[in-house]
């Protein structure tokens, strides 16, 4: 019987929480490890320990991998480790097997003698090694001259006695819990093309992704009563982000969108349009001002619409983080859509953050719960 793996922490974003949710919607047999306190040392015990050599056909990690290890986040010597859990034929795409060469440090894994002279050439790929030794761990740097890879430490130097293998790609362990760079897709977004590939994204998936919906976000270099500036530099853009940086630039490239204010000190969860935007300092003039001008550091998105979708990332974000799993009844499509258009509006008429946390957290005790479990709000929401 196959046996797979899901990996997240319950106190990541909603997107990355809902990938979970879909990859366990997929596979309800499933193994579902919350990570969310487990510091890095417990990590490591779990994946060498609890798991079991040559039993996974598949393990999905949710929740963000890292070049160094923190509680509740996967390094990537982590998920190096749990290589040998998989099944002999789902390790992953295998770049060079052979045999290393004498080394002496404990941060070096030297490559038999004709391995690739091109520097850099097995940079962020995995190695495992077969012997006394026996470690796995994440390729940081190659040097082609002496066919060395960097590795973290390892226990002691590996011999000439060892066998390695280096994998281009973990075919089997995925990695969702990372924003992709290249497209700008976030978890829930990834999970949702790898198990519905073809399939429309539900609401609720582009919502919490972000993806194909936001048209420019970051971090707010200055705000007023009736202006807000943009991040110009792109410093603190967001990889789904529609427009590009010389795109969004331009004198008025986003007028007569909306720009809402995704988080702030005070003043979050506040939307207006945009009536003009200047070239390159792009300072926004607003149709109206703020009812309160935010104050701290204020993350915005910018919009092309003014429906549903302005608030529903910040919406379903706590919606999914807050209850996921743990949703009682299962009710209809008109009331699932019902609770949505409330909390939507509930976000927007709070202002402050204090007190959007405490009655956000009332709302969600005393009326989202009628929503119904997982299944049943993806059936609601036209993903299957």
């Amino acid at each position: 019987m196959a046996s797979r793996l899901i990996i997240y922490n319950s106190t990541d974003t909603g997107s990355q929480i809902l990938a979970a949710n879909i990859a366990l919607h997929a596979y309800p047999d499933a193994t579902v490890k919350d990570v969310a306190a487990v510091t890095t040392g417990d990590i490591t015990t779990y994946c060498g320990t609890t798991l079991v050599d040559a039993t996974y056909t598949d393990i999905f990690i949710c929740t963000t991998t890292q070049l160094a290890g923190a509680t509740g986040l996967l390094s990537y010597d982590q998920v190096a480790l749990m290589i040998p859990k998989m099944l002999s034929t789902r390790k992953g795409t295998v770049e060079r097997a052979n045999t290393c060469q004498a080394n002496v440090t404990v941060t070096d894994i030297i490559l038999d003698a004709s391995a690739s002279a091109v520097n850099d050439y097995y940079n962020g790929m995995y190695i495992v090694t077969a012997g006394t030794t026996g470690i796995q761990r994440y390729i940081k740097d190659y040097t082609g001259a002496s066919t060395t890879c960097l590795v973290n430490t390892t226990s002691t130097a590996v011999t000439t006695t060892e066998t390695f293998i280096v994998y281009s790609a973990l075919d089997y362990i995925y990695q969702l819990g990372n924003t992709n760079g290249t497209t700008g897709k976030t978890a829930c977004v990834q999970a949702w093309d790898l198990f519905y590939t073809g399939i429309t994204y539900p609401k609720l998936v582009q919502a919490l992704g972000g993806y194909l919906n936001v048209l420019c976000s970051g971090t707010a270099t200055a705000v007023a009563a009736g202006t807000i500036t943009l991040d110009a530099t792109g410093a603190t853009r967001g990889l789904g982000d529609r427009l590009s940086l010389a795109e969004m630039i331009v004198a008025d490239s986003v007028a007569n969108c909306y720009v809402y204010v995704y988080s702030a000190t005070t003043g979050a969860c506040q939307k207006r349009q945009i009536t003009t935007s200047t070239v390159t300092a792009a300072v926004c003039t607003l149709a109206s001002n703020w009812d309160i001008t935010p104050t701290g550091t204020l993350v915005y998105r910018v919009v092309n619409h003014d429906d549903w979708r302005i608030y529903a990332d910040v919406s379903f974000d706590l919606y999914v983080r807050a209850k996921w799993l743990d949703i009682e009844d299962q009710d209809t499509i008109d009331e699932v859509e019902k609770c949505i258009d409330q909390y939507l509006q509930l976000r927007n008429s709070y202002l402050t953050t204090g007190e959007a946390v405490a009655q956000d957290e009332d709302f969600i005790d005393n009326t989202i719960r009628k929503v119904g479990d997982f299944a049943f709000l993806t059936d609601a929401l036209g993903i299957l």
